[in-house]
């Protein structure tokens, strides 16, 4: 098995977590083999898309970090029916590492986790074996084979992941669910997330600012310039505040980051105005852009980057704040991309219906008898071949499509 491959997420399960009280399934994949390119999720408000991302997020943090003496286990069941506080939360993620394909399945509930497993295919085999299955805190007696033996179950706490104290001991099988789990990223839309670590990669790699700037011009956008300043609070600021004084010192040995962008000034018939034969900037500070400007530099950003680490990138309310001309421009700039490794995105932008494969498209609505959350293939719904899928998302609305330029940004 060779663990050093990047992994191909094929599919997600849901039970018990939060909006989502009986089993649901995401695909990630067309073929059970690799990633697919795009994977949109479209609902209305409140119907739960947000909560797939919280329970990938979820996933991933108790794999890294059940061992940690302070862990508790993130129980947060299904609350709009009767008895749902007495079920175990399940998540399973299947992927594959290699030649091998995975699935890992965990159930818990707020005190115990009350089953684990690991499940193996190899890709020129019909049969699945079981690396390892625990049942509370017992183990099968075939896990041992794999490394997972009663020493290690014994050195893992009730409320600790089994693969998580595997990983500690450098298992192989337990490094590929690492693999897994580390070969996504999950960004939101909200409380500025995507526009903070936008920010945060750009000064990390000044050198994706260049690439970053040509494809907002090639939006229409019309800054030419990011730059980075240090800066330091001034000491008699700093005295007023209410903190402690460790903060303080930290804070003086650490200066922020002011960001502002760049723009050409120009005189009355629209030319460039030169100094010393260079061009002159007029300096706008990030916050003071626009809404949609901040928001398409918080979704270029991260696409960027995840091409180039080649890791799946998940974006919760993707499109928020973007005109849907711009939507469809990224979505089609990352599928004609060859080295996308794989966009998943939550969104309400249903202009996005009708640019990606009907099997891409997961609908969410909602339940509106027990408020629960339920998923549906659009390829499975009967829509035809032919149909306006967006159409039929935005009916009696007020939305209409308009043309724009073609053109790659990524």
């Amino acid at each position: 098995m060779d663990t050093n491959e990047k992994a191909q997420l094929l599919r997600f399960k849901i039970e018990n977590f939060r909006s989502f009280g009986h089993e649901q399934e995401i695909l990630f994949s067309d073929d059970g083999k690799k990633t697919r390119k795009i994977t949109a999720i479209v609902g209305l408000n409140a119907t739960g898309k947000s909560n797939i991302f919280r329970a990938l997020l979820t996933l991933q943090n108790m794999i890294k970090s059940s061992a940690n003496a302070d862990f508790v286990l993130p129980y947060d069941y299904f609350r709009f029916t009767k008895g749902y506080d007495e079920k175990p939360t399940g998540f399973e993620l299947q992927f594959r590492v290699g030649d091998s394909f995975f699935s890992y399945t965990i159930r818990y509930n707020s005190e115990l986790v009350l089953f684990e497993s690991l499940k193996e295919k190899r890709i020129d085999s019909y049969r699945q074996r079981t690396i390892f299955e625990r049942d509370h805190n017992v183990v099968n007696p075939g896990a041992i084979n794999f490394g997972f033996n009663r020493a290690l179950m014994s050195r893992t706490r009730p409320n600790t992941l089994l693969i998580t104290k595997a990983i500690e001991n450098n298992n192989s099988y337990a490094i590929a669910v690492y693999t897994a789990i580390n070969s996504f990223h999950v960004l939101s839309c909200a409380n500025g997330q995507l526009e903070g670590e936008a920010i945060m990669t750009l000064k990390k790699h000044p050198e994706l600012v260049n690439e970053t700037i040509e494809i907002l011009k090639k939006a229409d956008f019309t800054i030419q310039s990011i730059r980075f300043d240090d800066v330091m609070m001034p000491n008699e600021l700093l005295d007023k505040l209410n903190i402690p004084e460790e903060t303080k010192a930290i804070m003086r040995s650490n200066p922020g980051t002011m960001v502002s962008t760049g723009h050409l000034l120009k005189d009355d018939f629209y030319n460039p105005i030169k100094t010393n034969g260079m061009e002159t900037y007029v300096g706008i500070n990030i916050g003071e852009e626009s809404i949609g400007t901040r928001a398409l530099l918080g979704v270029i950003v991260p696409i960027i980057q995840s091409i180039k680490d080649n890791k799946i990138l998940f974006i919760d309310e993707f499109g928020a704040y973007l005109h849907y001309g711009l939507v469809q421009r990224i979505i089609d700039s990352y599928k004609s991309n060859t080295f996308a490794p794989g966009l998943i995105v939550c969104t309400h932008a249903g202009m996005m219906l009708n640019r990606i494969d009907r099997d891409s498209i997961f609908i969410l609505e909602k339940n509106l008898k027990n408020e629960e959350s339920i998923i549906h293939k659009l390829s499975e719904s009967g829509a035809r071949l032919d149909e306006n899928f967006s159409n039929g998302y935005y009916s009696n609305s007020r939305y209409r499509f308009l043309e724009h330029k073609n053109g790659k940004l990524f």
